[in-house]
């Protein structure tokens, strides 16, 4: 796509989470499955925008995740997706249209995706109930401050024991494979 990035500057615009879906899984086998030890995402993250409305745009998010049980037996579980709408707003709060041809490899879209998709991608996490992964992808009025919470998360991670998942067939994608956080987009 092509974008003026002159007319889109991280000084002057901010964006701003609008609203938040997400079709989970997690509260369904919560209670059911106690020997989940932590769980693994790996995600990808596509901005949509709307063309009937360009005050809005969308950061869809697609999760695969994997859970590991207290015997380091990994296994595939079942992916979820986050739908996230946020609006522009200038340095004086007032709500502004997206431009027309829009290219996300500029501020402040590609904060918005980079951090979309490293939070999710290749990172340890603890256990969470789904319906709380709103709250932990949305705070982008703070960028900075969700930045260093994403540091200390994997270097808290970086200190603990690698987990290799033990051989469990096709239908894990990972076998043998050493999973340790991702630094990447940061």
């Amino acid at each position: 796509m092509v974008f003026e990035p002159s007319l889109v500057q991280l000084a002057l615009y901010s964006l701003q989470p609008a609203s938040s879906y997400v079709n989970d899984y997690w509260q369904h086998i919560e209670g059911k499955m106690p020997e989940i030890k932590d769980m693994r995402f790996f995600g990808d993250a596509i901005i949509i925008p709307y063309e009937h409305d360009r005050t809005v745009i969308s950061v869809a998010l697609s999760l695969e995740g994997f859970y590991v049980k207290a015997d380091n037996k990994m296994a595939r579980f079942v992916a979820l997706g986050c739908v996230t709408d946020f609006v522009l707003f200038d340095k004086e709060g007032e709500r502004q249209q997206f431009p027309p041809l829009l290219d996300i490899s500029i501020p402040p879209f590609n904060d918005a995706l980079n951090l979309c998709v490293s939070a999710a991608r290749g990172h340890l996490l603890p256990r969470f109930h789904g319906s709380l992964w709103p709250k932990f992808i949305l705070p982008f009025i703070g960028m900075e401050a969700f930045r260093q919470s994403l540091k200390k998360r994997d270097l808290d991670a970086q200190l603990s024991e690698n987990i290799i998942p033990a051989k469990l067939g096709d239908t894990t994608g990972l076998a043998g494979e050493t999973i340790k956080p991702s630094d990447d987009l940061m």
